[in-house]
């Protein structure tokens, strides 16, 4: 499953469905929670369905958390969305503790939960999250974690988010999960502050971002993927290793080995 890429589309917005579609991301996630009114969540919920009874793409939808006063409702919508099979996964947002998945392994047993750590008891539960067979990857939500913790602007701000990152690669990596995904960048007009959160979320270990605009796609799936130069140097690793008995050899002054090999392993497959 390609995961660099998950671009949110409100769901009182059907009109941008079909475009979200067609942009390029490798999933969309129609959004009953943050972008959607109380008073909307209902028209939100016949969007997604009145959608999906005439076309035949498949998407996420991130419903309200399981505390909301919605949480029922948005899960009967999930129930018509999988007899029809347009239901790729769950987006689960202020996923909390392993008591927010309970009426969610019950009904969709073979649906994808994607788990948004926003808040500190999130972050505290996560080893218990991260075990459950119904997650195979883990999201960061950096605006609402900020604001659990009450993080004000400045450096300290940008270490406790880079920390709660780190843990979540961790735990990604101690579970065998896939690599986690980074949080939205909110400047849509901002390419290079984007492009420089992005690079750093991949550098630290992350697989790709939630995103709210198209025009964000392109930059997220460059940051995410090996360059041409790294694909040669890996694609070069890996026909040397094939070609020789031996466990350590040389490539241009530089000691390849067993970790060297797996690297450019990861770089190919990552293509």
């Amino acid at each position: 499953m390609q995961t660099k890429s998950f671009l949110f589309v409100p769901s009182i917005k059907q009109e941008r469905f079909i475009k979200a579609l067609r942009s390029g991301a490798n999933h969309i996630i129609i959004d009953l929670e943050d972008t959607v009114n109380a008073s909307q969540k209902q028209e939100g919920r016949d969007n997604i369905l009145n959608f999906a009874m005439s076309h035949n793409d498949c998407f996420f939808v991130r419903i309200n958390d399981s505390q909301s006063p919605f949480f029922d409702a948005d899960i009967a919508l999930l129930l018509e969305l999988q007899k029809i099979h347009r239901l790729s996964g769950i987006v689960l947002p202020k996923s909390q503790s392993i008591k927010d998945f309970d009426v969610l392994q019950k009904y969709f047993e073979n649906i994808t939960i994607l788990p948004i750590i926003e808040t500190v008891l999130g972050l505290e539960n996560l080893d218990s999250i991260a075990k459950l067979p119904c997650v195979k990857l883990l999201s960061f939500g950096a605006l609402d974690m900020a604001l659990d913790i009450g993080l004000q602007e400045g450096k300290g701000k940008d270490f406790m988010l880079n920390y709660i990152r780190s843990q979540i690669v961790l735990k990604s990596m101690k579970y065998k999960l896939l690599a986690p995904i980074n949080g939205v960048y909110p400047d849509i007009k901002n390419e290079q502050g984007l492009k420089e959160d992005m690079e750093f979320a991949a550098s630290i270990g992350f697989g790709g971002s939630l995103c709210i605009h198209p025009s964000q796609i392109e930059i997220i799936h460059k940051s995410f993927s090996p360059s041409q130069e790294q694909i040669k140097w890996a694609e070069e690793i890996i026909s040397l290793s094939k070609n020789t008995k031996e466990i350590i050899f040389n490539y241009n002054g530089t000691m390849v080995d067993l970790p060297v090999i797996k690297k450019a392993e990861n770089i190919l497959a990552n293509r």
